[in-house]
């Protein structure tokens, strides 16, 4: 099935045949042992980005961002589609520069990724929105 691997490793972004049983496939191209997901929306149309789950927790590990999820994420990323009604793994529906047109950002370093996130707190905080509340008009 379609696929898009984000390696911060080597700082790409790419589209490939993902193939074989779905766990061990994700272990063998994210490089790791236990996995995690999280959901993106692209077009309304629900993916799963999943991430190594223990990425916190290695050493000479690389960070990355995307616009629509509030963290820096750790370590490479599997992008595949998701069927709401039977939790199966699908073709994505976007191809490597789709992606990269959401606003992808790979860090220096770890210090890179928390001043990013600490910068990107205190713009919202100051926008109200971090609070729930709205702009005075």
């Amino acid at each position: 099935m379609k696929a898009v691997l984000i390696d911060p490793f080597t700082r790409e972004v790419s589209d490939f045949e993902f193939e074989g049983e779905t766990l061990a496939a994700l272990h063998e191209h994210i490089e790791c042992e236990t996995v995690t997901a999280v959901s993106l929306t692209f077009d309304d149309q629900v993916v799963s980005l999943f991430l190594d789950d223990e990425g916190l927790f290695k050493n000479d590990q690389r960070f990355w961002s995307i616009f629509q999820y509030p963290e820096p994420l750790a370590g490479r990323g599997v992008i595949l589609g998701f069927d709401g009604d039977t939790g199966a793994s699908l073709d994505v529906p976007v191809d490597a520069s789709r992606v990269l047109e959401e606003g992808l950002i790979f860090f220096e370093d770890a210090q890179h990724a928390i001043t990013f996130m600490n910068a990107r707190e205190s713009k919202v905080a100051v926008s109200g929105k971090h609070c729930g509340l709205s702009s005075a008009s």
